[in-house]
């Protein structure tokens, strides 16, 4: 394929109901050339990835694409996906959800050919490739989707949706690695990210969508974290309702009410030993975050006190005399929010999905219609759920307010103790910011948030303690206000793992 093939959009329209989620889109993206997709959650990046992956339909405008030697085809060209949100099969190995890549796997039981063996290994997934999709880390899951679309050989287009909002930074320039060599194929590359340095590092031009359509684009000496987040902020007041300096001033408030109450667990250990002998406090009134590399344990503890993980110990709360937590103190979210919400429920039935008695039914388990109808209202208020409505598809929602569901699910329930993987995954930075302040608030109220983090600035922001963890163990734990910046908070855990590593005692913290 040529650099000079084109991807090009003429005033697409998607809507659902009476919301445009694109709104006379305009777009053209040239092969041998990686275009990036910016724009706060609810423009319209999900859609415009759907539609040209022909998971859905659009309502008008034309969608073309332009051949190497000129030839204009008016059909939807041909395109391999990876979304942020994994489509795999979970009751197949990862080698036969690769396999699907084929256009032609013909009527025997698959093998693994060539292509398949080098992309495997090229992937790091070789030594998963038997193993079920269900039984796969979140991380293996993300990989394998992407193993998937690289296989697609005859995509015109190749669309990367938050690809590696799950990946270490390792994994993650393996990643962009391959997607440059699909670049120096000439193949059509679109990249949405929230990650504005992967924007600017990897991208020959940026496109800003703001409500459906293409506000900016943004290349040469213009292509710049700065610019595109000030592109950002643009869309994200031009879309903030009218209510809210009361409201904002909650969502950048950090301050949070002292408890002495506080959930602790001692001698934690995972049952095959994925962490060991852990023993750490998680005090109400503050988030506690949780950090390490794939494999540390981290995420791992984290599920255990869910009740996800199979783990021993001792797990009590120390403001009722060290008595055991029960399963109705704790509330979980998953990183990937689709697995906290119900795909065929609408917005408001989500939100109050989680809830029983009293709240929505009688003490004969009926559904109170009107009591739910009114708990569905305050709660989308309450997190700021905006969206085309009530009983709209959960799905036609941008992530960030599908994230903000998932969460006010969780919360709506009142729990003594709330555990989050990755709160913010994939989320832009408007939807981010709001969801720090929901989490800030729900601790001020008395509650006690232990969120497993990937990203230091998430961790920063976010955060009063962070609990390093490195082998299954602690190595270290920090007061996050002691920090002047991100990265010397970056240091410090960078340093917990490399002290642990090497047995020698922690220097001081750099740059406090």
């Amino acid at each position: 394929m040529s650099a000079a093939s084109t991807l090009i959009l003429r005033g697409v329209q998607k809507s659902y109901g009476e919301t445009k989620a694109l709104a006379g889109l305009d777009l053209e993206a040239r092969g041998g050339q990686i275009l990036g997709v910016a724009g706060p959650n609810g423009a319209g990046k999900s859609t415009l990835v759907k539609v040209l992956a022909g998971e859905t339909d659009y309502d008008s405008g034309e969608i073309s694409f332009r051949s190497a030697e000129g030839e204009l085809f008016s059909v939807r060209p041909t395109a391999a996906v990876v979304h942020q949100e994994t489509s795999l099969f979970p009751n197949l190995s990862v080698a036969e959800n690769v396999f699907l890549a084929r256009s032609n796997p013909g009527w025997r039981y698959p093998k693994a050919g060539r292509r398949e063996t080098e992309v495997l290994e090229e992937m790091r997934l070789a030594a998963y490739a038997d193993k079920k999709v269900s039984q796969c880390s979140l991380v293996v899951r993300q990989l394998t989707e992407i193993a998937r679309a690289l296989l697609v050989g005859d995509a015109d287009v190749f669309l990367f949706d938050e690809p590696n909002s799950a990946l270490t930074a390792e994994e993650s320039e393996l990643l962009f690695q391959r997607i440059l060599r699909l670049r120096d194929e000439g193949r059509v590359v679109l990249l949405v990210s929230h990650r504005l340095s992967d924007l600017v590092e990897y991208c020959d031009s940026v496109v800003v969508v703001r409500d459906g359509r293409v506000g900016r684009t943004l290349r040469g000496e213009d292509l710049t974290e700065v610019r595109i987040a000030e592109e950002l902020v643009v869309g994200i007041e031009a879309s903030r309702p009218a209510e809210t300096e009361e409201q904002r001033e909650k969502v950048v408030r950090t301050g949070k009410a002292g408890a002495k109450r506080a959930f602790e667990i001692r001698d934690w250990t995972h049952a095959t030993g994925r962490f060991s002998g852990v023993s750490l406090q998680a005090p109400c009134g503050k988030i506690t975050a949780l950090v390490g590399a794939e494999g540390s344990g981290a995420r791992e503890l984290l599920r255990s006190l869910a009740g996800l993980e199979p783990a021993s110990g001792v797990i009590s709360d120390t403001g009722q005399g060290g008595a055991a937590v029960s399963p109705g103190d704790t509330e979980y979210m998953p990183a990937e929010r689709q697995v906290s919400l119900f795909s065929n429920f609408d917005v408001g039935e989500n939100l109050v999905a989680r809830l029983g008695s009293p709240h929505i039914a009688n003490k004969w388990g009926f559904l109170r219609r009107s009591a739910a109808a009114e708990l569905e209202r305050e709660l989308a208020d309450r997190f700021r759920v905006r969206g085309p409505g009530l009983r709209a598809s959960i799905r036609a929602l941008s992530g960030g307010n599908q994230q903000k569901v998932a969460i006010a699910g969780a919360v709506a329930k009142s729990p003594a103790f709330l555990a989050l993987e990755e709160p913010t995954r994939g989320v832009d930075v408007g939807s981010t910011a709001e969801i720090y302040g929901l989490l800030g608030e729900y601790v001020e109220d008395g509650g006690a948030a232990v969120c497993y983090c990937t990203e230091v600035p998430e961790v920063f922001e976010m955060a009063d303690t962070v609990i390093v963890f490195d082998g299954g163990r602690v190595v270290g734990t920090h007061e996050v206000s002691e920090f002047s910046d991100v990265a010397a908070l970056a240091h410090q855990i960078a340093q917990d793992v490399v002290t642990a590593r090497s047995g020698a005692a922690s220097p001081p913290p750099h740059s406090r």
